[in-house]
């Protein structure tokens, strides 16, 4: 979000970026991202996403009175407790400003009594990035496709590209030259089905020894769902646990030959992925969510059933195959380049947003 309205800025638009102030200095934070980017941001309404009789209506008010006095014409909300508060303060702001909700989900919405009242009624349209989710907003919401814009996620294909990062970086991880890498991203909680990946990979090496995987990331269920399924399926030998890679993930993604993504996490368009695709990375990704849609089946990478069975003979057929990895990376990254241009996705999104706008003055 920060990328768009930045971008959005540069084009001449006059863009705001509200955020809540972080309790301490910390470089990830929205606000840092703000400062070095150089976008116009205010951090001067409390946000508490979990309800809040104090916070909540007080947000509400001042909401209000920003949108009247900055006589903006979009709101751009991104999750369910700023979706409401954003949208009554438009409406009652006595202005005419639209309501837009970006779908960041994995699944899309559920369809329950809240999300039908935010998109039905407090909602002018809907920004997805899911083919799959555009067709359940209009099935399972009855709104019309015209208030529906499903646009390609975008991602920064200067810093991914195919040879950025340094590969030699998985020397240091232990990993030889003739060792082929299955690398994994993600915070490691329960439902990343890396019981999945694990039971796989001890499949892989029962006919392919020379199989490394390299696991990428953190969790406070570490534990639980790494330490002890690593021992007790006796994969220590073949398991690196690179850590989180704040300054090295770049070297990290260039250490991996291939990479496996089982599910999307908080982010539902899976950026992970998307980076490994951009890298020249053959990915084999789970059907599940939105994934399928960023990956030619058999061009780019592989996609599996949800079964270790047949995520370990993807693995395998990969393994094996130098020259189809180096085939399947190379369309991965031509079409990382074309589906996740950062120009593509901020014109549509301008596009949409004047669309809404045109209408309503019609």
């Amino acid at each position: 979000m920060v990328t768009l309205c930045g971008q959005l800025q540069s084009r001449g638009h006059d863009v705001t970026l509200a955020y809540r102030k972080p309790p301490l200095a910390a470089p990830k934070s929205v606000a840092a991202l703000v400062a070095a980017t150089g976008v116009k941001g205010t951090d001067q309404f409390r946000l508490n996403h979990h309800f809040s009789l104090t916070d909540n209506p007080v947000d509400v008010f001042q909401l209000k009175r920003f949108i009247r006095q900055e006589n903006f014409q979009i709101i751009n909300t991104n999750l369910s407790h700023d979706h409401i508060l954003g949208a009554l303060a438009a409406r009652w702001s006595g202005t005419r400003a639209l309501v837009v909700r970006t779908d960041h989900q994995r699944d899309s919405f559920k369809p329950n009594p809240l999300s039908r009242l935010l998109l039905r009624k407090l909602s002018d349209g809907v920004l997805t990035f899911s083919e799959q989710a555009q067709a359940k907003l209009i099935q399972d919401f009855g709104i019309s496709a015209d208030r529906i814009a499903r646009i390609n996620p975008a991602l920064d294909t200067t810093t991914f590209h195919p040879g950025a990062g340094n590969r030699a970086f998985r020397a240091e991880l232990g990993f030889t030259d003739s060792d082929v890498v299955v690398g994994v991203v993600a915070r490691f909680q329960k439902y990343r089905k890396m019981e999945t990946f694990f039971e796989a990979m001890r499949l892989v090496l029962k006919q392919n020894p020379r199989v490394k995987a390299m696991l990428v990331g953190r969790s406070s269920q570490m534990e639980e769902t790494i330490l002890r399924p690593i021992h007790e399926m006796g994969l220590a030998q073949n398991v690196v646990l690179a850590g989180y890679l704040t300054d090295r993930y770049l070297d990290g993604l260039a250490s991996m030959d291939i990479f496996v993504f089982m599910i999307a996490g908080s982010d539902g368009t899976a950026r992970a992925m998307r980076e490994a695709l951009a890298m020249g990375i053959p990915v084999i990704a789970n059907k599940t969510g939105m994934l399928p849609e960023f990956i030619d089946d058999g061009q780019s990478g592989f996609l599996f059933n949800d079964n270790p069975q047949e995520l370990a003979q993807r693995i395998l057929t990969l393994a094996a195959d130098q020259a189809l990895r180096k085939r399947m990376g190379d369309t991965a990254a031509a079409r990382a380049r074309e589906d996740f241009s950062l120009e593509r996705h901020v014109s549509g999104v301008e596009k949409f947003y004047e669309e809404l706008l045109r209408r309503r003055s019609a």
